[in-house]
């Protein structure tokens, strides 16, 4: 039997967020259907002691130096902090290795709002010195591709979109939240509908301008998964606060649809792939946005999904949904695989 060829796989970053564990470990299941695949990663904790943490940035960087000289072929989640990272890898592209580096959103108009200035222009020193590598750019929307090819002159043949996909978790049921499951069977009622918003605190999530749309609501009951607080929010509107996966996805089952990202204008993006949309679909829940989800380029997908900045007509429509959410579920876990996604793309030439 001949052996699967070698592949190395790069995340810059440790893995204490849970969708980003979700995401990485079907990217890395996907891969290993071809390729012989080994992980690196940062193996420390936020709050672990400074000395730790310094010793894991060591050990990533030298477990990368020597991976990415013996493994043909590389993968990397792009992360401008690790300017020695990207500039060998860029380096290597030129004897031979085969290089992927995957990007994730507009970074250059996230840091500019973060007004993260060091940050901005190491990003811009990276992306200048690999216009001129032989790396293959992924780019998880078709803006983003544009963004690159257009602002940082990467070469269109080696610029892809391939939008993210998703692989389902395993769920401990042990740990699942029953007090925070107990509230929201409370809501249930024939009379309405139960939708649900999860997110990290950052502005251009929009939990204010959705909250706005749904709190003259008596249809609706929003659940608020995140680490928001507020004395004055509505009644129909509950925040539930940080929780773990096995309970969320406890939630979705109790939900009829999710809302997703709502200021993206902020950074000025106005398409995406985001993780949270492609769990819910894969939850069997349809998704209010407020832009162009990635997932209507499917065209089993697109009657799930109800663009707000289309026109307000948009909530009505999905309130008025009637969804079989097993139906749904299985359509959105098979074209949203990330063996799926990446068959013709990164599959073959990574």
């Amino acid at each position: 039997m001949s052996k699967k060829p070698r592949c190395l796989y790069i995340f810059p970053s440790n893995l204490e967020h849970e969708g980003i564990n979700v995401k990485l470990n079907g990217q890395v299941d996907a891969l290993r259907t071809v390729f012989d695949t080994r992980l690196v990663t940062l193996k420390y904790r936020r709050h672990d002691a400074a000395i730790k943490i310094l010793f894991a940035l060591l050990t990533f960087e030298l477990k990368t130096l020597f991976w990415s000289l013996v493994t043909p072929r590389i993968y990397m989640r792009y992360n401008p902090k690790t300017p020695y990272i990207m500039i060998l890898l860029g380096l290597l592209s030129w004897f031979g290795k085969r290089i992927t580096i995957e990007h994730n959103t507009l970074l250059d108009e996230e840091l500019k709002f973060l007004n993260r200035k060091p940050e901005r222009l190491l990003h811009h020193i990276i992306m200048r010195f690999l216009r001129f590598s032989r790396v293959t750019h992924l780019c998880v929307n078709d803006e983003l591709k544009d963004h690159l090819i257009k602002d940082f002159k990467t070469s269109p043949k080696r610029t892809l979109y391939v939008q993210n996909g998703f692989a389902m978790p395993t769920l401990n049921t042990d740990t699942v939240d029953l007090s925070v499951v107990k509230h929201v069977k409370s809501l249930l009622s024939p009379n309405k509908k139960i939708a649900i918003f999860t997110g990290n605190g950052y502005p251009w999530h929009g939990l204010n301008e959705i909250v706005s749309i749904v709190r003259d609501r008596t249809d609706l009951e929003l659940i608020v998964a995140g680490p928001y607080k507020s004395e004055s929010m509505p009644s129909n509107v509950h925040l539930l606060g940080k929780m773990n996966t096995s309970t969320l996805y406890t939630l979705y089952e109790l939900s009829d649809f999710a809302i997703s990202t709502f200021r993206w204008d902020m950074l000025n993006i106005t398409q995406g792939s985001p993780l949270k949309t492609r769990e819910y679909l894969a939850c069997g829940l349809p998704i209010l946005v407020h832009y162009y989800d990635c997932g209507m380029d499917f065209e089993s997908l697109r009657p799930y999904i109800f663009n707000y900045a289309d026109g307000p007509s948009a909530l009505e429509d999905i309130l008025n949904l009637e969804t079989d959410k097993t139906v749904l579920r299985k359509e959105a876990q098979r074209v949203l695989s990330w063996t799926s996604l990446w068959k013709d793309s990164v599959l073959k030439n990574v």
